[in-house]
């Protein structure tokens, strides 16, 4: 028998995701999703969890708030495991790509891409006016 959240699910060309599900359904899967990162082993999160020390409030909320945390929800079909494991590597990811001085950073040309700007104008990129 489907659960709740399955009966909520609409179906994409990835397969299971969602159409509109309910407000507690989607509560639900970002609470799971928590909990599957604080199951991913230590190792696995340093890179988050220096991220999320380092950040200030407003990016924190940005960063690890509900809504970006339901962005990972999403590309992995609902799976809060899976989503976890992007997330965490995400982080990681991240920190490889902008070093420890910048990878907790927003992604913003003030933030993290603050040395990149004359790379982004060579035309490949575009910078739109704020």
């Amino acid at each position: 028998s489907k659960s709740a959240i399955d009966s909520d699910v609409g179906t994409s060309s990835r397969g299971k995701t969602f159409k509109s599900l309910m407000p507690s359904a989607i509560h639900t899967l970002v609470r799971q999703m928590k909990v599957e990162i604080e199951a991913r082993p230590i190792e696995e999160r340093q890179a988050m969890l220096k991220a999320f020390c380092r950040c200030g409030t407003m990016s924190r909320g940005v960063e690890f708030g509900d809504e970006r945390l339901q962005l990972f929800l999403r590309r992995e079909s609902m799976d809060p495991a899976a989503a976890a494991r992007r997330f965490v590597s995400y982080w990681t990811k991240r920190r490889e790509v902008f070093g420890e001085d910048k990878f907790y950073l927003p992604l913003t040309l003030d933030g993290a891409l603050r040395d990149d700007r004359s790379a982004l104008e060579q035309g490949h990129w575009i910078i739109l006016p704020e």
